[in-house]
């Protein structure tokens, strides 16, 4: 009996699949003296159907399928095909609400076999061919995002904003690409700390495309708020310079900011001082670990272990930087001359460390006031470090150029959503432990004594780092830990 044979569209560039409406699809597998062959659409997962055809005897069925007439595999397929096609126009919409749009008018049990966990990947692969060249460098990245016609590619989510916000050159001639949007713009004015650091596993392709991703944060009622990040082709003091300078101008020149929080990059610090002209602070687990990583360059870690003198020192020394500014002298001083006291033997091993913390924390005035927290609600920068980790969970390691611009284009969006819901009054994030709560009153008691001393000054100051130095404990064990005890 002939038939005739139904061609329709596949989902992949000039593939087509075929049936003579019985509920079996068929792909062709071959042409051969005017015969077409056929074989199922699921023989990759063993069906055994296969049919060919020819004008004289028609559609003839040459193998048994092992599988029941499928009635709405046609639908899927026009379904999937709907779905990429909408993927590949430079309107940029989440991929779960194309397949919901998409699905409406199929039937439910077309639709509930198009999911997002199946449409993922090929709709990501369908997107990724609506983009342009792949920029090799900061300098075609810029010129892509500054052609009208590619804006989508930094449009935000909702689409009623853009996170690209300009590119500079500093003054050594290098490149670099600020990411804000004019609502993030509008946020930083109203800041009085912000968080800002540096990631290198979220640069995109590869390590010669940028020497860094830079985040800008802010801390809201124990939330982190992502506001702008930089892709800088060097970490110089110039390029952290034009790019700040980028995003004041950006910024109309207006801002409440008082304070930045950092790790202890001497040209980011500066640059932030120089720019905004506000007080830069560094980061206290930082600071620990700076001085851990001395102690084992000192080959000093088994000490640290094993004698409990030398291990109080080192607590109390990091301690230092919860003093105010004006005792944190003193304070050294006092653990020096604990150090004599404590006999020839202990000395001489903490002699070396403590020439260190002089020359690279204390001596220094502009290196002192950096390392001081006191008074300070955040004396980490761990906000930065866990935006760092949303950023690579967002975009991964070195990937595409453009899934990283989707990727702030996303982390953006939800900045805004959780601004919007912080200025509602709404708790968007979990509230603090108490643990940190405990060590914060506790700290800030122990700063008021400092304030108000009852005696000698000095005794207060030495009783402040007795009291405050199990606070550290954390650092030290985290970098005990992380360096074992070598073998004899």
């Amino acid at each position: 009996m002939a038939h005739n044979v139904a061609r329709e569209p596949g989902t992949r560039p000039n593939s087509f699949f075929y049936h003579i409406e019985n509920g079996f699809y068929f792909h062709e597998s071959d042409r051969r003296e005017g015969t077409i062959y056929y074989k199922c659409v699921r023989a990759a997962r063993g069906c055994y159907g296969r049919a060919s055809y020819d004008p004289m005897t028609g559609f003839v069925l040459t193998g048994i399928h092992n599988h029941e007439a499928d009635p709405h595999y046609a639908d899927e397929m026009a379904l999937r095909r709907n779905i990429l096609q909408r993927c590949e126009n430079l309107d940029y919409v989440p991929f779960t609400r194309i397949i919901l749009e998409e699905s409406r008018g199929f039937h439910p049990e077309v639709a509930a076999r198009v999911t997002y966990a199946r449409m993922r990947t090929p709709m990501r692969q369908a997107r990724m061919r609506r983009y342009p060249h792949h920029p090799n460098n900061l300098r075609e990245l810029t010129a892509l995002l500054q052609d009208n016609q590619h804006r989508v590619l930094t449009l935000s989510h909702d689409g009623n904003d853009n996170i690209y916000g300009g590119s500079v050159d500093d003054a050594d001639g290098e490149h670099h690409i600020l990411f804000v949007s004019n609502r993030m713009l509008q946020q930083l004015k109203t800041f009085h700390v912000l968080h800002a650091d540096g990631t290198f596993d979220s640069v995109p392709v590869n390590r010669n495309f940028a020497a860094q991703v830079w985040c800008i944060l802010g801390v809201w009622d124990n939330t982190i708020i992502p506001l702008a990040w930089a892709l800088m082709s060097r970490k110089t003091e110039n390029a952290y310079i034009a790019v700040l300078h980028l995003l004041l101008n950006l910024m109309d020149q207006e801002f409440d900011l008082q304070r930045v929080i950092t790790d202890f990059e001497d040209a980011e610090q500066n640059a932030w001082h120089i720019v905004f002209g506000v007080h830069t602070q560094g980061c206290h687990w930082h600071l620990g670990r700076d001085h851990m990583q001395q102690l084992a360059e000192l080959d000093m870690l088994r000490y640290v272990r094993d004698i409990g003198e030398v291990r109080q020192i080192v607590r109390e020394c990091i301690c230092l930087a919860l003093l105010p500014r004006r005792r944190i002298v003193p304070g050294y001083l006092i653990l020096l001359r604990r150090a004599r006291q404590e006999g020839p033997y202990i000395f001489r091993i903490v002699r070396p460390y403590l020439v260190y913390v002089w020359n690279s924390w204390i001596r220094r005035e502009v290196r002192r006031n950096r390392m001081c927290v006191f008074g300070s609600e955040q004396r980490t920068n761990n906000a930065a470090e866990s935006g760092n980790k949303s950023l690579n969970d967002e975009v991964g390691n070195h990937a595409m150029v453009f899934n990283f611009l989707e990727g702030l284009v996303r982390l953006e969006q939800r900045s805004n959503n959780n601004i919007l819901g912080l200025d509602r009054g709404l708790r968007v994030n979990r509230g603090r432990k108490l643990s940190s709560i405990f060590q914060d009153q506790r700290i800030a008691r122990l700063g008021n004594q400092l304030l108000r001393p009852h005696g000698n000054i000095n005794a207060a100051i030495a009783r402040f780092l007795r009291e405050a130095s199990h606070l550290v404990d954390n650092i030290i064990e985290d970098f005990l830990q992380r360096h074992p005890r070598r073998q004899q």
